[in-house]
C-alpha cells in the first residue's frame, strides 16, 4: 500500500498470483505502529525484463583442408547435406583447393546453400601474434584463396587457435566480416548481443569433442554431454554454437589418427542431432543467428510468481494457470502440437 509514494508499513503484504482472472482477497492493517516515515524507502520501479533469443544452434566444423582426414571430413560433411541441415565449414585458405576430393564437394555445397564458408585465415599462427597490418594482409589472402578455391566470399572467420584482439576485430570489420566464431574461454565479457552490432561474436558453447590429456589426442564424447552444454548455452546466451573438428570422427590406431571412419562417433552426432530436433531446437548457420533472433518481453510478474512458486507461497494449480495465461495470450509461445490447454494435468516439470 502506497501513501505519498512511499511503503506504509502498517499495512501486511499479501502476495496474489497474476493469472488473467478475478481474485478476491482481503488486506488487513497490522497493529503494529508505522515506522518513522523518514526511515521509510521509496518503491523500486518494476520494469518488464527485454530478453534477445535466437533459441537456436550452430555447428560449426573446423580445419577442413587438403588431404588430411579427408574420408572423414566428407563424411561429417556430408552427414549434414544429406540430412539438410545447415553446417558452417571453417577453411584453412593456404590449405585447401588442390585435393579434388574435398574441395569439389565443398565447392558444391555451397553453391547449393547446403554448407556456409568461414575462413580460419592462413596457417594455424594466432593473429594475435601479428601486427594490424600483417593481420589484414594475411585476412585479405583468405579471402582470396577461398573465393578462388570454393567459389565463395567469407564473411564468417573463425580465429586460429580461437585467439583474436582489436585489431583482429577492427581489420574484420574494414574487410566486410560480419561475425566472428571463437570459443568463450577467449572472450573478455560473457555478453553476445544477437540485434545491432556491426561484428557479431558468436562463440564455440559446446564440442563434440574433447582433448583427451593422457593419450594426447583429441577425442568424441557422448552425445548426452554434448546436449547438456547446448541447452546450458541457450539459457544462458540464447543461442549455442557447436564444434568438432575432424580427429574427433576418426578412428585411432597406435596413438595416430587413421583416415577411417569412427561409427560410434558418426552415431553419437547422429543421435545429437535427433535430440535438438525432438526438442524443436532449430538449427541454423552462424551467420543467421542473429537474423533469427526475437526479441521477447517478459513483464516483470512471471518472474514473482515464478518466485513466489518456488519459495511454496503460491500453489501449483495457481501457478499451472499463470503458465496457461501467458500461453493464452502468446506470452508464451509453444507448438501447435502441444496441449497448451490442459487443466487434469499439474505436474510441473
Amino acid at each position: 500500500v502506497l501513501k505519498n509514494d512511499v511503503i506504509d508499513s502498517s499495512w501486511k503484504e499479501k502476495k496474489i498470483a497474476i493469472i488473467g482472472q478475478e481474485n478476491t482477497f482481503k488486506i488487513i492493517k497490522s497493529k503494529d505502529e508505522p515506522k518513522n516515515p523518514e526511515t521509510t524507502t521509496n518503491i523500486p520501479i518494476n520494469k518488464d525484463e527485454i530478453t534477445t533469443s535466437c533459441n537456436c544452434v550452430a555447428f560449426r566444423f573446423d580445419g577442413v583442408q587438403d588431404y588430411w582426414l579427408n574420408d572423414v571430413q566428407l563424411a561429417y560433411i556430408n552427414t549434414f547435406i544429406e540430412k539438410n541441415i545447415p553446417l558452417t565449414v571453417g577453411i584453412i585458405a593456404d590449405s585447401f583447393g588442390n585435393d579434388q576430393k574435398i574441395t569439389a564437394i565443398v565447392k558444391d555445397a555451397s553453391s547449393k546453400n547446403k554448407i556456409e564458408i568461414a575462413s580460419e585465415g592462413i596457417g594455424s599462427t594466432p593473429f594475435t601474434n601479428y601486427s594490424k597490418q600483417e593481420q589484414d594482409k594475411l585476412l585479405k589472402q583468405s579471402i582470396v584463396e577461398i573465393l578462388n578455391n570454393a567459389g565463395v566470399r567469407p564473411h564468417i572467420f573463425v580465429p586460429p587457435q580461437n585467439q583474436y584482439n582489436e585489431d583482429t576485430k577492427q581489420v574484420l570489420i574494414e574487410n566486410k566480416f560480419t561475425h566472428v566464431s571463437g570459443s568463450v574461454s577467449q572472450e573478455e565479457v560473457l555478453e553476445f548481443p544477437l540485434k545491432d552490432e556491426t561484428l557479431y561474436k558468436f562463440p564455440e558453447t559446446a564440442t563434440t569433442g574433447k582433448y583427451d590429456v593422457e593419450q594426447n589426442l583429441f577425442v568424441g564424447i557422448s552425445n548426452d554431454e554434448t546436449f547438456a552444454d547446448t541447452v546450458d548455452s541457450l539459457k544462458k546466451y540464447g543461442f549455442a554454437v557447436i564444434t568438432s573438428n575432424p580427429q574427433q570422427f576418426a578412428i585411432i590406431k597406435n596413438g595416430t589418427y587413421t583416415n577411417q571412419i569412427n561409427e560410434n562417433q558418426f552415431n553419437e552426432l547422429s543421435g545429437l542431432i535427433k535430440k535438438l530436433q525432438s526438442e524443436k531446437i532449430r538449427i541454423v548457420f552462424i551467420g543467421k543467428i542473429n537474423l533469427d533472433s526475437e526479441t521477447i518481453i517478459l513483464p516483470q510478474w512471471i518472474k514473482k510468481n515464478a518466485g513466489w512458486w518456488a519459495d511454496d507461497q503460491i500453489d501449483d494449480i495457481t501457478f499451472v494457470q499463470g503458465i496457461q495465461y501467458m500461453i493464452q495470450k502468446e506470452i508464451i509461445k509453444i507448438p501447435k502440437s502441444s496441449d497448451a490447454t490442459d487443466t487434469e494435468n499439474k505436474e510441473i516439470p
